[in-house]
């Protein structure tokens, strides 16, 4: 009996996944008998994949206008996060949250990389008003088989800034006819 061609495990490709696929195994003693057995199984993936926190993020609310982050969720005005109130973020919604406080995909993995993961977001918007908000985002993923993660979280705060100066123009008095002098009415931030 000639041994070569013969290996110590078996390659299980993502091809193979839930294909039934032939295994022959050999068996040599030391006196050099053999023999050999073989079988048909399916590989599965019943793994879930798993997402862990992103780091909680803050930011001002001055970098943002009005409603840029998406609708108040907190629909019975208790100042809480209620799991009825979740609501799913995606679009360009998504690529916003994404983009500013870091993208799921890099606090997700999977045991297979045969297929893209397919990501799921929701949020909560909480006004705290005067331009304070709080924000809770929760994500998951689905694998390629259906298997799917457990949630994960990220707080995100918004903070009020008051750093805004406003320099009214000088009084001036004078009578009809008069020609007023232009004023200027300067606004800045910072």
């Amino acid at each position: 009996l000639d041994p070569k061609g013969w290996g110590d495990y078996l390659d299980v490709e993502c091809c193979d996944i839930h294909q039934k696929i032939s295994v022959e195994l050999l068996v040599i003693d030391k006196n050099g008998n053999y023999n050999f057995c073989w079988m048909e199984v399916t590989a599965e993936d019943k793994i879930d994949p798993i997402c862990t926190n992103l780091p909680n993020q803050w930011d001002y609310c001055d970098n943002f206008h009005n409603g840029d982050l998406g609708a108040i969720t907190d629909a019975d005005n208790d100042k809480q996060f209620d799991n009825r109130e979740w609501q799913p973020l995606e679009g360009d919604l998504a690529d916003l949250y994404n983009a500013k406080y870091g993208t799921p995909f890099s606090a997700c993995v999977d045991n297979l990389t045969c297929q893209d993961l397919i990501l799921e977001q929701q949020y909560q918007l909480i006004d705290e008003e005067c331009g304070v908000f709080r924000i809770k985002r929760r994500y998951r993923v689905r694998d390629w088989t259906g298997n799917v993660s457990n949630w994960a979280e990220q707080f995100i705060s918004i903070e009020y800034r008051s750093d805004w100066q406003i320099t009214l123009p000088v009084d001036w008095i004078g009578t009809c006819g008069d020609g007023v002098p232009a004023a200027e009415l300067l606004i800045e931030n910072g």
